[in-house]
């Protein structure tokens, strides 16, 4: 009877040495997956962040290429009115040169009639 209940104590033991096995293989389960959940939310925070700087680039350019856009559409609509405001300088020249120029051949023409046809 004695060894009967000695062979029970010593497989009491050994399911209690079995139990604390399970027990501190279940914590370093734990542990090996609260890590494992650290460094993904970790990770997850450095695309998030990644992810706002980029945007952040993406706004900053939009926002400049649309100021860009802006001061070219500015400066061609002040080309646009230079240059109409040459061609029309241009044009009032040249018209005035014209007239001028037919104010000269009709006087060498009258010359040209005095001296071809005398008066009279």
């Amino acid at each position: 009877v004695g060894s009967a209940a000695a062979a029970a104590a010593s497989g009491g033991g050994a399911e209690e040495a079995a139990v604390g096995q399970q027990h501190r293989g279940l914590r370093e389960a734990i542990s090996s997956l609260e890590a494992a959940f650290r460094r993904e939310a970790l990770q997850r925070r450095e695309v998030e962040l990644e992810v706002v700087t980029r945007l952040s680039e993406v706004e900053s350019l939009a926002h400049s290429g649309a100021s860009d856009l802006a001061s070219l559409e500015g400066s061609q609509a002040t080309l646009a009115r230079q240059l109409a405001e040459e061609r029309r300088a241009r044009e009032s020249t040249l018209s005035s040169r014209m007239s001028e120029l037919a104010d000269r051949i009709e006087a060498v023409r009258r010359q040209l009639a005095d001296v071809l046809l005398p008066p009279g």
